[in-house]
C-alpha cells in the first residue's frame, strides 16, 4: 500500500491546513470552501470568510456582537404590559429607542424608568387606540417630535368571549387574555387587563363605583355576548385601531423609502375557534389587511410583518385552570420576535407545535369543527 508522504506533494493536493499547520505559521493555500476553525478564531486569523457563514457558537462567546437592528424609533401600542412590554424591553436593550403607548401610561411610565436606568432609552405616552382619529394624529405627532418612527408595532388588544350565553359586565372592564375562565369569577381592580394568547374571553369583573359604560352596555347589567354591544369595543381596538395604528405612518415612511410596521395577530385568526367569534374575527381582518398590504407596499422600503402568536405567560395567565399548551413566556417571544421582525419577515407564527395544531384544524371540514365544538364546549 502506498503511503503519503512530503515526498509526494500530488499526495496532499487535498490537504486543508490542520491545527498544526495554523500555530506554526503555515502559508499552505487553503481551498475557497474551507472556513476559518474555531483554533484560527482563537488566534487571530484574518482569513475572509464566505458571505454566506454565520458566526458560530464560539464567535459568539469570543465577544462577537450582536446583529446590530435596523431601527432607530420604535412605537409599541399597548406596552403597560404583557407582549408589549417585553417587546420594549428587548428593543431597548439592543439600542434602539422605545415609545410606549397605552391607556395605563402610570405603568408606562414606570417601564420606561427602569429601562432608562439599565442604560436604555424610553419615553410613555398615553394612547387610546379605540380613538382611532386622535390615534393618527398623535401618532404623526411623535413622529415629528422624534426625528422619524422607523418600526410601528400594533399590539394593543381586547377580548371579549361571544358564545350563546349571557355574560356579566360591568362597565368600562376590558380583558385581554388568552385564557378561558369562563368557570371561575375573577375579581378585578379598576382599570387593568390582561394581554396575549389565542382565545380571549370576558371575565366576571368588579368595579369601583363612578364608572361609565364604555363597551355599549345599556339596560342592565347583563348583555348577551354575541350582540352588537358586546363585540364593538373588540372590533375598534382590535381592527380598527390597529389599522389606525399601522397606517398612521405609512404615506411617510414610502416617502422616506424605509420603516417596518408590525401588526400582532393571534393563531385565533387561522380558523373558526367556538366561543370566539368576537376576537377570532378582527384577528383574521387585521391578517388579511397586513397581506394586501404587504403587496401593495412592494419595492418601497417599507416592510409589512404580520405576528400570529399561541399562548403567552402573563400575570392573570397564571391564575388559569384552562389547559394551555405550548405556553412560552413573554421574554422568550419578544426575543423571537425581534429577531424574526430583523429579519423582516412577513409571517411571524409561533410557537411551532401550536402553528400545526391551528392549521390542521383549519382544514378539518366544517361539520366535524361543529362536532368538535359541541363535544368540547362547556355549554354543550
Amino acid at each position: 500500500m502506498k503511503s503519503f508522504s512530503s515526498e509526494n506533494p500530488k499526495s496532499l493536493a487535498w490537504r486543508t491546513a490542520p491545527r498544526e499547520d495554523a500555530l506554526l505559521g503555515s502559508s499552505e493555500r487553503r481551498p475557497p470552501w474551507h472556513n476559518a476553525p474555531r483554533e484560527d478564531a482563537l488566534r487571530g486569523s484574518s482569513e475572509r470568510r464566505p458571505p454566506w457563514r454565520t458566526a458560530p457558537r464560539e464567535d459568539a462567546l469570543l465577544g462577537s456582537s450582536e446583529r446590530r437592528l435596523p431601527w432607530r424609533t420604535a412605537l409599541i401600542t399597548g406596552a403597560s404590559s404583557g407582549i408589549g412590554e417585553a417587546l420594549a424591553r428587548e428593543l431597548a436593550r439592543q439600542g434602539v429607542f422605545v415609545i410606549l403607548a397605552a391607556r395605563r401610561v402610570q405603568l408606562c411610565k414606570k417601564i420606561a424608568r427602569e429601562i432608562s436606568d439599565a442604560g436604555g432609552r424610553a419615553v410613555a405616552v398615553r394612547m387610546d387606540v379605540a380613538r382611532a382619529e386622535k390615534t393618527v394624529k398623535q401618532i404623526q405627532m411623535l413622529d415629528r417630535q422624534h426625528g422619524g418612527i422607523d418600526l410601528v408595532v400594533a399590539n394593543a388588544g381586547v377580548g371579549v368571549r361571544t358564545d350563546a350565553h349571557r355574560v356579566q359586565r360591568t362597565p368600562r372592564t376590558s380583558v385581554s387574555s388568552g385564557v378561558r375562565t369562563d368557570a371561575h369569577r375573577v375579581q378585578r381592580t379598576p382599570r387593568t387587563s390582561v394581554s396575549s394568547g389565542m382565545r380571549r374571553v370576558a371575565l366576571s369583573a368588579q368595579r369601583a363605583p363612578r364608572t361609565s359604560k364604555s363597551l355599549g352596555e345599556r339596560g342592565g347589567d347583563h348583555l348577551p355576548s354575541y350582540g352588537w354591544q358586546a363585540v364593538r369595543a373588540v372590533a375598534q381596538i382590535n381592527y380598527t385601531g390597529a389599522l389606525a395604528t399601522i397606517t398612521a405612518l405609512l404615506p411617510v415612511m414610502v416617502q422616506r423609502g424605509r420603516g417596518q410596521v408590525v401588526a400582532i395577530s393571534s393563531l385565533a385568526g387561522f380558523t373558526a375557534l367556538p366561543d370566539a367569534a368576537g376576537y377570532s374575527s378582527p384577528k383574521a381582518g387585521l391578517s388579511r389587511f397586513m397581506e394586501c398590504l404587504a403587496l401593495d407596499l412592494q419595492n418601497t422600503g417599507v416592510v409589512v410583518s404580520t405576528v400570529h402568536v399561541g399562548f403567552v405567560k402573563t400575570a392573570m395567565v397564571a391564575q388559569s385552570t384552562f389547559p394551555l399548551p405550548f405556553l412560552i413566556s413573554t421574554e422568550s417571544a419578544a426575543r423571537y420576535m425581534v429577531q424574526k421582525m430583523a429579519r423582516k419577515k412577513r409571517e411571524i407564527n409561533f410557537p411551532l407545535p401550536m402553528v400545526i395544531f391551528v392549521r390542521l384544524m383549519a382544514a378539518l371540514p366544517f361539520f366535524v369543527k361543529k362536532f368538535l365544538a359541541r363535544k368540547f364546549s362547556p355549554a354543550g
